[in-house]
């Protein structure tokens, strides 16, 4: 009987051994190809993992061209990058929100008075839109609307051919976290948190919005600091059929995705080393997610095939930020270190293998 009981007791064993290195290899360095960075702009800086640089990348978008990076800083710098001299072409400066409008070739900006702005690149003018404490903006593809958040429980939209207020919508929580509209226009989201002094949690929400009405869907709602959604980054997929954000779960990073039409999860990562995912990014044809975490992992996950199938090395440098260029054909990250890498990848399930 006792001999049973320890046969039996090494098959289960064995089992859960297998199980792990069959379905667990998704999360191994090992199981896909890794490859280094084709171009770097900008001079190395050297900070570490837990510092927080004034002059970190937080977000990062090519022009239509693929030629041109433009890159946001935390100290309130956009610069402009020359993919093919790998030189700085020009600079300007904004206060804590930024967006481009690609069919505008514009940038959304903030002014240190707090003035909400549209600056054109081609023409150099400045268009004011609106003025209050805005801390996060979002635009949709066509370029005509606009969303705005004080960090409030609150979200604004508007058009801006007439700049004028179109809609709002009243959140669950503040939204500490971000916000964001599908390219369509069709949809908003809205990375929503709250910090508990006395029992030293945060909560997240995530809602989203049909902008047709004005009850959101309740995506996620947190209740203490054993899992949280949407800290670093909420997206869209081009295809607006997707919502993606970083997950923290049980003290490790994650990402999650769910789809936009019914709110049901359609691809979930858990477990990995590093504390928080800090960016995200989806490909052009939204059939790929880009994840850039604190340890400096650049990794690229196929929608289709639920794993993980790339990965650029960074070097154990904690990644702000990172984006496709409109053609698929480059990844860039913004790094801790203050540079920009950038890959050029080949977006198909065969070549990645």
């Amino acid at each position: 009987m006792r001999t049973s009981l320890v046969y039996h007791g090494l098959l289960v064993s064995l089992a859960v051994v297998l199980v792990y290195y069959v379905f667990v290899p998704s999360l191994s360095a090992d199981s896909w190809p890794s490859f280094n960075p084709d171009y770097q702009l900008g001079s190395e800086k050297h900070y570490s993992q837990y510092e927080e640089p004034s002059d970190r990348p937080l977000h990062l978008v090519f022009h239509e061209n693929a030629l041109q990076i433009f890159t946001f800083r935390s100290n309130g710098s956009i610069e402009e990058w020359d993919l093919t001299s790998q030189s700085l072409v020009r600079t300007f400066q904004s206060n804590s929100i930024f967006s481009y409008i690609a069919s505008m070739n514009s940038f959304v900006t903030k002014s240190a008075m707090d003035n909400v702005e549209i600056l054109s690149l081609d023409s150099k003018q400045v268009t004011p839109l609106a003025r209050d404490f805005y801390i996060h903006s979002a635009v949709d593809g066509s370029g005509t609307l606009l969303l705005l958040s004080i960090g409030g429980p609150s979200l604004e939209m508007w058009k801006l051919d007439d700049k004028m207020l179109s809609k709002t919508w009243a959140a669950h929580r503040p939204i500490r976290n971000g916000v964001a509209i599908s390219t369509d226009g069709k949809y908003v989201a809205a990375a929503e948190g709250a910090y508990d002094p006395v029992t030293n949690t945060h909560q997240t929400t995530i809602e989203l919005w049909d902008v047709k009405h004005k009850t959101p869907r309740l995506l996620f709602n947190g209740v203490d600091d054993q899992e949280a959604h949407g800290v670093w980054s909420v997206k869209f997929s081009p295809d607006a059929s997707m919502i993606a954000v970083d997950s923290h779960v049980n003290r490790h990073a994650g990402l999650t995705v769910w789809g936009t039409r019914l709110g049901n999860p359609l691809f979930q990562v858990r477990g990995l080393d590093p504390h928080w995912v800090r960016a995200l990014a989806f490909s052009p044809d939204s059939k790929y997610l880009a994840s850039g975490d604190e340890q400096g992992r650049l990794i690229l996950w196929s929608l289709e095939q639920q794993r993980a199938v790339w990965e650029g090395k960074v070097g154990g440098q904690v990644i702000h930020s990172i984006t496709f260029s409109p053609d698929g054909q480059l990844l860039a990250a913004g790094i801790q270190d203050s540079t920009i890498q950038v890959w050029e990848i080949t977006l198909s399930d065969e070549s990645l293998d």
